[in-house]
């Protein structure tokens, strides 16, 4: 019986520091930057644009690199954000004679300016992470934390940027629903609140410790 209480009260703690995902962001604006040069493409070489299918990889002669921004105007602070997205159903692969690569995609967080443009396709920012196309399906989910990223661009755009860091194979995958999932700053307990609790904890362990 003591047990549970005890299990309870710490139960209660954590819920009360855990913060819940309660709205979501889209993006303003989604597509590709490409460049004619082989992967990986110098700095500076981005030439075109693939309309609004986001891919990481590589094409033919092309480096390509997927980009999404989300436009923060007006936007506060959050506790967490999480960036989500999928493996989407069109993907480019392959040249004729060219069997389909497992490389490694990188994820990076920069600051937009919430529009499509070619200084996107190199332009400094943090990698927030990475993850590897072998065995991926269509609808694999990714997610990744862009709290941090989020929070230095408020009242801007947060860029975020899909590259290959290791050889693609001459193969370039498909990305889609792209989202940012955000919790509240939590607000802290009313006094009265977290002394009933501290009350109840300490009297549950006073208890156990007396059992035992």
């Amino acid at each position: 019986m003591y047990r549970t209480r005890l299990t309870v009260a710490v139960v209660a703690l954590s819920v009360l520091s855990t913060p819940a995902f309660a709205s979501t962001i889209l993006p303003t604006v989604t597509g590709t930057a490409a460049s004619n040069a082989a992967w990986p493409a110098p700095p500076g070489t981005a030439n075109h644009f693939h309309g609004t299918f986001v891919n990481a990889g590589e094409m033919g002669v092309e480096d390509e690199r997927g980009l999404v921004e989300f436009n923060l105007t007006g936007e506060s602070p959050f506790a967490a954000v999480l960036l989500t997205f999928a493996n989407a159903p069109f993907q480019t692969c392959c040249p004729a004679g060219v069997s389909g690569g497992s490389y490694t995609v990188g994820v990076y967080a920069y600051a937009g300016n919430n529009a499509l443009s070619f200084s996107d396709f190199d332009v400094p920012g943090s990698l927030l992470g990475s993850f590897s196309t072998a065995g991926m399906t269509i609808g694999t989910p990714f997610s990744f934390d862009v709290t941090a990223a989020f929070n230095a661009n408020v009242g801007g755009s947060l860029g975020i940027r899909l590259q290959a860091l290791t050889e693609p194979g001459q193969t370039s995958y498909t990305f889609n629903n792209f989202t940012l999932d955000t919790a509240p700053v939590a607000a802290m307990p009313e006094p009265g609140t977290m002394l009933l609790l501290g009350i109840g904890l300490a009297g549950a362990v006073a208890r156990y410790r007396c059992r035992i």
